[in-house]
């Protein structure tokens, strides 16, 4: 998807808009669909805005996940079905192996690597990419139907932290595509309605600020 999108946007001379990195560890699929509900919307808030005018292209949200092994099982159950989670893929090319319950479980970082390797080359990490263009998250909200976004759902090898999923996102996702903005976002989040919009508003608006920041409140 990435070299899909770099391509489209050399096509139209014009880097992603607004990349929204959203960190996660073992937390519940109902969580994610709080957090996606509301980057959906804002969205679509900029999609028909004819002064920001954004296209899927412009928009992308990328969830980084700090390692396999403690995502819970009824998420996993949810992102096959959904189509951003395939361990199958992962057990073919070495990355996964079974124990004598059939369960998936990530290798160590040793044994991935090819027999033989000097130890002190052995990276401290990888992070595998699912990628898929949709708005089905299993939201329920008919309003974001049929308003497909560019996702990725990122895991970790191993888990390291939370600062270290941010790294993946900056060094890893962004310096490829080159995103004019970026907004970080904790699981279970809920941005509210035109919030993201109105802090892509406010950059855009005001050169020399550097960043901004939404209040956070309690949803009770």
């Amino acid at each position: 998807m990435m070299s899909i999108i770099q391509q489209r946007c050399k096509i139209r001379k014009q880097n992603p808009k607004l990349a929204v990195c959203i960190t996660m560890y073992n937390e519940d699929i109902d969580e994610l669909k709080t957090t996606l509900t509301g980057c959906l919307h804002n969205y679509n808030c900029l999609k028909i805005d004819p002064k920001t005018n954004f296209t899927k292209d412009d928009f992308l949200v990328v969830v980084v996940v700090d390692g396999y092994e403690n995502l819970k099982e009824p998420f996993k159950k949810v992102a096959r079905e959904k189509g951003f989670l395939d361990e199958e893929v992962l057990f073919q090319k070495g990355f996964m192996n079974t124990d004598r319950d059939g369960n998936y479980k990530m290798k160590q970082m040793r044994d991935v690597m090819a027999e033989g390797m000097d130890p002190d080359l052995v990276p401290n990490n990888l992070l595998h990419c699912f990628q898929c263009t949709t708005w089905d998250f299993g939201i329920g909200n008919k309003i974001l139907q049929g308003r497909r976004i560019n996702f990725m759902f990122c895991i970790k090898q191993r888990n390291d932290g939370k600062i270290n999923s941010h790294k993946w996102f900056f060094q890893g996702v962004c310096k490829y595509l080159k995103p004019k903005y970026t907004l970080m976002l904790d699981i279970g989040t809920r941005p509210d309605r035109y919030a993201i919009q109105k802090l892509y508003n406010f950059m855009e608006n005001h050169e020399q600020a550097g960043g901004v920041c939404g209040e956070i409140e309690v949803d009770i």
